[in-house]
């Protein structure tokens, strides 16, 4: 008699998680200086084309995340392409590959600062080209350059930041922060503190009539204070301690 050996088949299918991204500040090979953080509190998506000079997929690329900077982002009127260059290449280096390949958007050297590329701080990008894109809410996800443009268009249905109907405001304690005014009538309120290296130091949920929210004792520096209700980010506020 036959014996049939019965294989059952696993499909495990890969969670895609949205990170915190880091804050951070860079100096373009123009000489503008740009923050993350303070164009997402303006309601822009950023894309961050991680590229080499000597990369031949990086090359190929240009001519899409070009058409993505023209076309979707309208030139940084909704939003950002900002190219970092991860072969430790000059300035002058990153400026002849752009000129020779198409690319008219912001781009940096990280010769003077790496941080951004450090795993321990910043982005995780061994090799290239790499693309994230950062909504407005902070979160971001690594994607094929063939999803980059839908991406961006998920980011475009976020609420984003609105205007500051509540008048919620910030105050600094010795060794916390006071918020107040939140908008309880939207039912739980989130608070979220985050550092500047995007990770969450402080979260809670606000229930009922609750007006005034205080974290707790953190240390001396720079947080990201954000407020959001029933999916929607109300405020963001950079503040230091």
């Amino acid at each position: 008699m036959r014996k049939f050996l019965s294989l059952f088949v696993i499909l495990v299918l890969p969670v895609v998680t949205l990170s915190q991204a880091p804050d951070f500040t860079m100096t373009s090979t123009s000489g503008e200086t740009y923050n993350l953080q303070d164009q997402l509190d303006s309601g822009k998506t950023i894309v961050l084309d991680f590229f080499s000079t000597t990369c031949g997929t990086c090359q190929t690329g240009v001519p899409t995340v070009e058409k993505i900077w023209n076309d979707v982002l309208l030139n940084g009127d909704k939003g950002w392409v900002w190219a970092v260059e991860i072969g430790y290449h000059n300035e002058t280096q990153i400026d002849e590959f752009f000129n020779e390949y198409g690319g008219t958007f912001p781009a940096f050297s990280v010769v003077e600062d790496d941080s951004i590329i450090n795993p321990d701080y910043g982005f995780d990008v061994p090799y290239a080209p790499q693309y994230f894109v950062v909504c407005p809410d902070g979160k971001y996800k690594n994607v094929a350059l063939n999803m980059v443009e839908s991406e961006v268009d998920r980011c475009a249905q976020q609420t984003g930041i609105k205007s500051n109907t509540y008048q919620i405001a910030i105050h600094t304690l010795p060794n916390s922060f006071l918020v107040a005014n939140l908008p309880y009538s939207y039912g739980d309120i989130q608070v979220r503190v985050i550092n500047t290296m995007g990770k969450t130091v402080s979260s809670d949920i606000i229930s009922g009539s609750v007006h005034n929210w205080q974290s707790p004792e953190l240390k001396k520096g720079i947080y990201i204070i954000q407020v959001s209700g029933q999916g929607n980010l109300h405020f963001a506020q950079k503040v230091a301690l």
